[in-house]
């Protein structure tokens, strides 16, 4: 499996709320600001939303450490 198809399988892992935010920030470049406006969401809850959707991509790449 390519670098590629794994984070794509690890995204799709997430809740969707942290897909989302993740995915406005940095596949559409929005500030957090802006997703909190797009998504009519609290600006603290997409913070978290990025946070914790980005701990769990962490975790899940940890064990590809050595491959890349």
């Amino acid at each position: 499996m390519d670098m590629k198809s794994f984070l794509e399988q690890q995204l799709r892992r997430l809740p969707t709320h942290q897909r989302e935010a993740i995915r406005l920030s940095f596949f559409d470049g929005l500030s957090h600001r802006e997703i909190a406006q797009a998504t009519r969401t609290p600006l603290g809850t997409v913070k978290t939303r990025l946070e914790l959707g980005l701990q769990k991509l962490t975790q899940a790449m940890r064990p590809l450490r050595q491959k890349i």
